[in-house]
């Protein structure tokens, strides 16, 4: 499956993410990804941890159990994956009808602060299971819990482009705004973070 080409309006001030589709390889080794990623988690679950406290104040053991719940997410998908994304044959008049599970291509999460690692974590494994890439904004006051997920799949051998965290705001970089490539849809932000406002600014400026 081919993803959508990224415009050179968008690849002039985005990073090369996507650019590998993760689609294309097979679903085995996705999950192997993904129970490395588990492994680093745990093997890094103190030092994680402790970023989370002193990024946004969660007592230590809340810190250490929500790494723990990011591990357990990522070896449940792991096992998972092929049953969720299995075709599934359903009755009708054609010779033969099924719904089938295909990647999207770059999902754009956009991460509140609360729970760092695993807002990010649940909306990143299900997508990187089912072949896509994901680009993440995470919220402006967690920067280095988004950079240590971001160390996080590289160190455990996600190829480049398959997983990158945005360090800009919207404001600053309204481009990702505008990309139908990427496939903000405004209408799912919640409307009182400034990602929305800017995000809704851009593509409804007569409604505002």
């Amino acid at each position: 499956m081919r993803y959508p080409r990224q415009s050179s309006s968008c690849g002039s001030t985005t990073p090369p993410v996507a650019r590998r589709p993760g689609g294309r390889t097979a679903l085995a080794e996705r999950c192997a990804l993904l129970r490395r990623v588990a492994d680093l988690l745990r093997e890094r679950r103190e030092t994680l941890a402790a970023l989370i406290t002193a990024e946004m104040g969660k007592l230590i053991g809340e810190s250490e159990a929500e790494i723990d719940k990011c591990a357990a997410l990522c070896e449940h998908d792991a096992d998972e994956a092929g049953r969720y994304l299995a075709d599934e044959e359903i009755g009708s008049d054609a010779s033969r009808s099924l719904v089938a599970y295909q990647p999207l291509g770059v999902v754009l999460a956009v991460m509140p602060w609360n729970f760092p690692f695993w807002q990010a974590f649940r909306c990143t494994v299900p997508a990187l299971a089912a072949g896509n890439t994901l680009l993440l904004k995470h919220a402006s006051n967690v920067p280095q819990c988004a950079l240590a997920i971001e160390t996080l799949l590289r160190d455990a051998g996600a190829p480049a482009g398959v997983f990158s965290a945005r360090r800009r705001h919207f404001e600053k970089e309204p481009s990702l705004a505008d990309c139908p490539e990427v496939g903000i849809d405004p209408r799912r932000f919640a409307a009182v973070t400034r990602g929305a406002s800017c995000v809704l600014a851009r593509r409804w400026p007569r409604r505002l």
